[in-house]
């Protein structure tokens, strides 16, 4: 009788453990979500163009706002913030060994009358991070506009056409 009595002890126990080992238990999801953002595109609206210039005839400027600066349209995800990186030769390259001191500007407009916008200048050699703003066609995508130009010191040089590559990307910080 009494190893009777010491087994009912042992089982009610062992169960009124595993009674409160299941009140002690608990558990709870989260959902995992990520939303992907369209691609920066950039792309040129227009090239920059000084015209025909005379040899000899020293530095000629073009604004930012002037109609043959060079133009860019950057375009993603509505409100997003992007970095911007700028490269631009120091020289314009053409007739033989001769070139021609090339300074830029850079500037940006939110104004989708990009040839007339209020342009804000930046710094060319270490631009800010810039947002685009909402397109008022597409809410769900943003766009900034960006104007490239400077000023040429035309020396005693050969005619013919000079030239150089101005390159500039996007990235979403």
């Amino acid at each position: 009788m009494g190893k009777l009595f010491t087994t009912i002890i042992i089982l009610f126990l062992a169960c009124s453990f595993v009674g409160i080992q299941a009140q002690g238990m608990g558990s709870a999801s989260t959902q995992i979500i990520v939303n992907i953002l369209p691609g920066v595109e950039v792309s040129t609206i227009s090239d920059l163009t000084f015209g025909s210039v005379g040899s000899n005839t020293g530095v000629s400027t073009l604004g930012t706002a002037d109609d043959s600066a060079g133009r860019f349209l950057i375009t993603g995800a509505e409100n997003a913030e992007i970095t911007i990186d700028f490269s631009a030769p120091s020289h314009l390259t053409g007739h033989g060994d001769h070139a021609i001191p090339f300074t830029s500007r850079l500037a940006y407009t939110h104004s989708a009358s990009a040839l007339s916008g209020d342009y804000t200048e930046i710094n060319p050699d270490s631009p800010p991070s810039l947002r685009l703003s909402p397109n008022t066609a597409n809410t769900s995508t943003g766009s900034v506009y960006i104007s490239v130009s400077g000023s040429i010191d035309v020396g005693h040089i050969p005619a013919g056409t000079y030239s150089g590559i101005v390159t500039l990307s996007a990235t979403y910080n």
